[in-house]
């Protein structure tokens, strides 16, 4: 009953759902092959669909970006976090901090469904419901709503992306765009002048990389360096071109 309860709030046919079908036909792949280099099943990706339909959220309780990550947990994960950068922003950088976490979850318990579990409860939380309940099967345990219903929602989202003709649905085929990426060495004092020399504006510097925070950008290790996604430059317009256009017609 769970399973097709979430099933429809997750198919209606609406804007919302259209997004984010083409939202998941972007970053689905992405993140599939992140996992699939750290061994983890591929059902995974839908951890992130669950979260936040791959948007960078802010939620009422302070979980931030597609995996709605809590900012103890993102520094125990090891993801930066201060006054100028927050990599729980960059679904790159973020997807390979939710790895840790099943990687260390599943090393807990053994158990990739417990480890989805832990995902929304917590791995304390789950070992802790196990101990008070003296269960050994994840179905056997009496949980909150929410982890109740977490697994289902997983189950739910693979279903509708997999199978989107059962539902009405169409999936669309969208790739992530092809992008420059920018190592950086040295400290950059103003994020606007280096977007200029790079031909581009620091709105779209900060729209392709929104885990800068602020406009300067400092390495704080020795030997560290950061990366910076920025699109590459489009053939400029020549601006008598419409002019030209109009006299010959």
């Amino acid at each position: 009953m769970s399973f097709y309860k979430e099933l429809r709030l997750n198919t209606q046919q609406n804007k919302s759902t259209t997004l984010v079908l083409k939202d998941a036909s972007i970053w689905l792949p992405v993140i599939e092959k992140i996992l699939i280099q750290h061994n983890i099943p591929t059902d995974f990706k839908y951890v992130a669909m669950v979260e936040s339909n791959f948007r960078n959220l802010v939620s009422n309780k302070n979980a931030v970006g597609f995996w709605q990550l809590k900012e103890e947990t993102a520094r125990e994960l090891g993801l930066e976090i201060n006054d100028e950068v927050d990599e729980r922003y960059d679904p790159i950088r973020s997807t390979y901090a939710a790895c840790r976490f099943f990687k260390q979850a599943y090393r807990q318990f053994g158990s990739w469904t417990v480890t989805a579990a832990s995902y929304n409860r917590g791995m304390g939380g789950i070992e802790r419901a196990f101990k008070k309940q003296k269960a050994s099967d994840y179905y056997d345990l009496n949980l909150n709503k929410e982890t109740s219903k977490y697994i289902y929602k997983l189950l739910a989202v693979k279903d509708m992306v997999e199978h989107p003709k059962r539902y009405g649905l169409r999936m669309y085929r969208w790739e992530r765009e092809r992008v420059r990426m920018l190592k950086v060495t040295q400290d950059i004092e103003d994020l606007n002048d280096y977007a200029i020399k790079n031909n581009t504006s620091l709105y779209v510097l900060k729209l392709y990389n929104p885990w800068l925070l602020s406009n300067t950008l400092t390495i704080k290790e020795r030997g560290g360096s950061y990366t910076i996604e920025l699109p590459y430059p489009r053939p400029k317009v020549r601006k008598d071109s419409l002019i030209t256009a109009k006299e010959n017609i």
